[in-house]
This record gives structure tokens, sequence and C-alpha cells, in this order.
């Protein structure tokens, strides 16, 4: 199998027509309360030529959490805070796209496309336990 991509930004074999892209964050942000957030993105794109088609897919995806920081700043005191200190936000997103170019001639073409998306938002209190 041959790597999609190299070291130097260039792709191992330029016919691939795909790239893959990973992106990961972490951080406790600057507020008094330790966000702890994850955040993890992830993108593909891979394009094929068969016969008369020209077919496309892209995904996306990402996933994150966190402590909800509370919007209180560093050294403010804030007395009967109302955010519960558990609370604790978790996201996720993922899209995947097909494209389909059909070339009925040198003049004529007809395009179909298709994608498919989820997302999702928690945000609760979490228990002691986890």
């Amino acid at each position: 199998m041959t790597p999609i991509s190299s070291r130097d930004g260039v792709p191992a074999n330029p016919r691939s027509l795909a790239w893959v892209g990973f992106e990961a964050s972490f951080g406790d942000g600057f507020l008094a309360r330790p966000e702890q957030r994850r955040q993890f993105k992830l993108n593909a794109d891979r394009s094929l030529k068969v016969n008369s088609h020209d077919l496309t897919l892209f995904g996306s995806g990402y996933y994150g959490s966190s402590y909800i920081p509370a919007l209180i700043p560093t050294g403010v005191s804030v007395p009967g805070d109302t955010i519960d200190p558990r609370q604790h936000d978790r996201t996720h997103n993922s899209l995947l796209i097909a494209t389909d170019t059909w070339r009925l001639s040198e003049k004529q073409h007809l395009d179909f496309a298709g994608f498919f998306r989820r997302m999702g938002l928690t945000c609760a209190p979490i228990s002691a336990t986890v």
C-alpha cells in the first residue's frame, strides 16, 4: 500500500487523489476552573476515476469534551456560584459527502451528490465516580 502523504507535505503518490488531516488539542483555558478541554478533528478526501465517472468522497469528524469553566475569571470571588462544578459537556459532529460526475459526452454530464450528517451535544453534571 502506498502512503498517502510524506514528511515534506507532498503526497507520496500524487495520482492517489487523496488526503487525510488530523488535529488534536488539549488545554485548561484561562479561567479559575480548569476546563480539561480535549478536541479531536479528522478530515479525509478521496477521488476516484472509474470509466466515465468522477467519484469524490469526503468525510469530517469532530469530538470534544470539557468541564464548563463557569465563566468566572481568575482572582474574582463569586458567592453562591450557580454552576455545578461537575458540569461537563461532550459534543460530536460527523459529515460524509459523496459526489459522482458522470460524463455522458464531451459536452454533457450528470452530477449526483448526497450527504449524511450527525451532531450531538451532551451537557450535564457527571458523577464523581467517572
